[in-house]
């Protein structure tokens, strides 16, 4: 009986166990394909993938799906809207393995003075379109399964993207964030670092993948606006959408209330201070305070146009 062997996806780096014969094996997470050598070791077979669109959806109506669930939109959105442009983008992503080890000497909040190694180990993905899409999948988080071997017919089917990044300046901008995640762990873990040494730093390339993003524009009122969709998954990756009057009234007068709030704080503190300079101090500070918690509000309150993204309801 033949029997079962573990090993590791070069792609995704998951673990999982395939008969000891095997000498192919496709990964049960991400779909990739690899080979497995004589010595064990896992080598990917190909290092170009795309992610076909899921045509079980419209981007249009899943943008308004998402759009009437909003603070301040139209309930009649969707009915005074009219597509005027619906375009699908294939952009370049490197994909990279990542893993890094450091060790930090500082103090912590409730054991004083020690050292402490940290550890991070993630997939790091990079566009490399150089186009404002770029900005949009910046720590976006890519799924792992889907990815098929590539395809040229997407070249003729979109707005097809080369990359315009090479994978050697794409690499080291890996490595920059995983040792930035890597020190923000450090800083989490002590309330003060006073050294800190990375141990061990490997980031290997899982080959680059085009990924399907559809730009929608919309035109409603007489005024147009944009968004994008995952076309892998149907997510709104951000959308600008108009606020009623009413919507945008209510988040002014919210906001009025926090600075009164702050401000009648500040002055109900002034009188218990008594002193000239306490008093004027405390004053400053129930201003501030409410000038800050009124801020969101009344920036929101103030635009008729405003942005959203499907991530923080998923966060």
């Amino acid at each position: 009986m033949t029997g079962l062997k573990e090993v590791v996806c070069p792609y995704c780096g998951a673990r999982f166990k395939v008969p000891a014969s095997a000498g192919e094996a496709t990964c049960p997470y991400c779909g990739a394909v690899f080979v497995i050598s004589e010595k064990g070791s896992e080598k990917p077979s190909q290092t170009h993938f795309y992610y076909p669109v899921d045509k079980r959806f419209d981007p249009y109506d899943r943008l308004m799906r998402f759009l009437l669930r909003q603070y301040a939109a139209p309930r009649r959105l969707r009915e005074y809207s009219t597509i005027t442009q619906r375009r699908l983008h294939y952009v370049p992503v490197y994909m990279f393995f990542a893993k890094a080890v450091g060790k930090a000497q500082g103090r912590s909040r409730m054991y004083g003075e020690r050292a402490i190694l940290v550890e991070e180990s993630r997939m790091i993905t990079i566009p490399a379109s150089k186009t404002p899409i770029d900005r949009l999948l910046e720590n976006y988080p890519f799924p792992l399964a889907g990815r098929r071997f590539f395809n040229p017919d997407i070249m003729k089917a979109s707005v097809y993207y080369e990359p315009r990044l090479d994978e050697a300046d794409a690499l080291e901008i890996a490595k920059a964030n995983i040792l930035e995640r890597l020190r923000l762990e450090a800083a989490e873990s002590l309330k003060e670092v006073y050294h800190f040494v990375v141990q061990v730093l490997n980031v290997q390339p899982r080959g680059l993948a085009h990924y399907p993003v559809w730009e929608v524009r919309y035109r409603y009122m007489g005024d147009e606006y944009t968004a994008y969709v995952d076309g892998a998954t149907g997510v709104v990756i951000r959308a600008e959408y108009p606020q009623t009057v009413k919507g945008r009234g209510l988040a002014i007068g919210a906001a009025a209330a926090t600075l009164g709030a702050g401000l009648a704080g500040g002055i109900g503190f002034m009188a218990l201070a008594g002193s000239h300079w306490p008093g004027i101090w405390a004053l400053l500070a129930g201003i501030i305070t409410g000038g800050a918690a009124a801020a969101p509000a009344f920036s929101r309150g103030v635009r008729r146009k405003v942005s959203v993204t499907e991530l923080e309801e998923r966060a």
